[in-house]
């Protein structure tokens, strides 16, 4: 079990779509965060703009303390804890480490536009369990299935009720069971 001052990654929800605003503030405070982002091509009159968007409205992990989590709600009134119900209770997501790292790693990976799909869109029930050994995603673990729109099975990590994101095409000589 861990304690009130040991760091841990949040699952939080900066309402208002004020998540990039949020990270802004808190990598200038040096807190660890991390927003799933995409990038879109806006067309103003003729010219193009490239606009870094929030993958999924309103979303902010926060790697912190839950005494530092506390004390940023209460600055941040916008901000709020990403729940789940358990034993009847109603409980603050907390995302183990090592599934956060394999998220942010195959979300940051140099795809442009990594896809990402919501808990109803995909059910990680029907894929295998696998561990990448190899090439840029090397140890990330996920589910390795095929998704809509796809021709190729993918590698899927998911942050369980809340997102997931799928790794582009990999050799299956770089996947084995995990």
């Amino acid at each position: 079990m861990t304690g009130a001052t040991d760091n841990q990654w949040w699952a939080m929800s900066a309402t208002y779509n004020r998540s990039l605003i949020l990270k802004k503030q808190l990598d200038q405070r040096e807190i660890h965060n991390f927003v799933p982002v995409r990038h879109s091509v806006i067309v103003k009159g003729t010219r193009k703009i490239k606009k870094t968007m929030p993958a999924v409205a309103n979303l902010i992990f926060i790697y912190s303390s839950q005494d530092k989590i506390k004390a940023l709600k209460i600055e941040y009134s916008y901000l709020q804890y990403l729940i789940k119900k358990a034993d009847g209770k109603s409980m603050p997501i907390i995302v183990p480490e090592d599934q956060m790292r394999d998220f942010i790693t195959v979300a940051n990976s140099t795809d442009d536009n990594p896809t990402y799909l919501s808990p109803s869109e995909i059910d990680l029930t029907k894929g295998e369990r696998v561990k990448i050994i190899a090439g840029p995603f090397a140890g990330v673990t996920g589910i390795f299935k095929r998704i809509k729109g796809s021709r190729d099975r993918r590698v899927i990590v998911a942050i369980e009720g809340i997102t997931a994101v799928a790794a582009t095409s990999i050799p299956l000589a770089f996947i084995e069971k995990a």
